[in-house]
């Protein structure tokens, strides 16, 4: 989107667009209507429209609107609160952006455009102990993974945990259960139990630094209160998992779970027992990432049984569209662990008796209750679909210097090389 003022430069600015008569641009819909500010309050900005009317623009619209301050081009969304032909009374905006980051204006789709899609959808029952945590399930790796062989990315691994622990292994539960507290409780959180140091006490709580990642007493304590098991008896298992590292002279050390659907399919133990290398915050984001990709790569090397596969069509929520990308939101869970960020996907557009094929990829993901988003990033649109999408979502034909500006009329980012 871009970079958020803070509320003292935000008054600055509105101030300024008042004083100084600087236009703004007023987006809503299909339409597109310059105005003023003629008065304005910690609640209200009363606008006057420049050489037209505010006709199509309604109460309670929701409504964009760009401003380009001494050649810094900016934009917020308001409501409209009330409309007479010349003047039109806004909600004064929580947030104003600058240096726009999108190429392509985003609004409200329109009633009559839908969008649909094809997923395989995978019913997954495998011989492996579950887990009661949220999984994602396996995600595309970062670059800097190279899983083209199992082999080599263990190899990558052990070269790059053996510069910072004493040791580390992969423990898998193909042909054993969990057996260990340690394990127990890694399997049954789908949390990372993670020691800093084997001489101090145990993570007390998620004030720790690293919330919702890493297994505390707070959260064994009330799991074992849902289990009917005492705190007392908690607390002694989990000193007996610090006495039993420390007398194995181990300083620090981590058991991270590694996760597919609803399952633990094992887990990374790394430890260290040199005092001036002991298991950091860093090293347990790294594993956090690659026990993903590690489950991304079995997946991909046929590690797991894929039988009852079956073709799903979605169809979907749009809640922005332009003309380089789309949100959209859909509740199914099963959709939720099967849609990961950098994942390929064709997007079928419907907009009358035309239908566009979108080649996309997830580039945003993020959850709200029941509901999960997906942004999505146009990689790859026909020449024609674009341009007819363009007129459909904006209103008016697409030119050259629409490609050569950004959202807003801003100019596109400097190229780093």
């Amino acid at each position: 989107m871009g970079t958020k003022l803070g509320r003292l430069e935000m008054e600055f600015i509105i101030k300024s667009l008042s004083e100084k008569k600087i236009p703004l641009s007023i987006h809503s819909k299909k339409l597109k209507i310059d105005g003023l500010i003629s008065d304005y309050s910690n609640e209200i900005i009363t606008l006057e429209a420049i050489d037209s009317s505010w006709d199509g623009i309604d109460k309670e619209m929701e409504i964009n609107i760009f401003l380009s301050y001494f050649k810094h081009v900016m934009t917020f969304k308001t409501i409209v609160l009330g409309t007479s032909e010349r003047v039109l009374k806004i909600k004064h905006p929580e947030e104003i952006y600058k240096n726009l980051k999108r190429q392509y204006e985003r609004v409200r789709p329109h009633n009559e455009i839908k969008i649909s899609f094809k997923l395989e959808s995978k019913n997954v029952e495998l011989d492996f102990p579950m887990t009661g945590a949220e999984i994602e399930g396996a995600v595309n790796p970062p670059k800097e993974f190279d899983i083209s062989s199992i082999g080599d990315l263990m190899e990558d691994f052990r070269g790059k945990t053996g510069k910072v622990a004493t040791d580390s292994k992969i423990v898998m539960f193909r042909q054993r259960k969990p057996d260990t507290y340690a394990e127990e409780i890694v399997v049954r959180t789908g949390k990372v139990l993670f020691i800093p140091d084997s001489l101090s006490d145990f993570i007390e709580n998620d004030d720790s630094g690293l919330p919702g990642r890493v297994i505390t007493k707070q959260l064994l304590i009330e799991e074992g209160r849902e289990r009917g098991i005492e705190p007392d008896l908690i607390e002694e298992k989990i000193s007996f998992i610090m006495a039993e590292a420390a007398q194995k002279g181990i300083v620090s050390e981590l058991y991270c779970p590694v996760l597919y659907h609803k399952y633990v399919i094992g887990y990374i133990h790394v430890y260290s027992t040199d005092k001036e290398k002991k298991i950091t915050k860093d090293i347990l984001d790294f594993i956090t990432e690659f026990s993903k990709v590690l489950t991304y790569s079995l997946k991909m090397n046929g590690y797991f049984d894929n039988k009852g596969s079956k073709i799903q069509n979605y169809n979907a929520r749009i809640i922005d569209i332009s003309t380089s990308g789309v949100l959209f939101a859909h509740n199914s869970r099963e959709l939720k662990t099967s849609l990961f960020i950098y994942t390929d996907i064709d997007i079928e557009f419907t907009i009358g008796h035309r239908k566009i094929i979108a080649g996309s990829q997830v580039m945003r993901k993020f959850n709200d209750k029941d509901m999960s988003y997906y942004g999505l990033q146009f990689m790859n649109v026909k020449p024609e679909d674009f341009r007819f999408l363009f007129d459909y979502i904006y209103g008016r034909k697409y030119t050259v210097l629409d490609g050569q500006l950004w959202e807003g009329g801003s100019l596109p980012p400097e190229l780093k090389l």
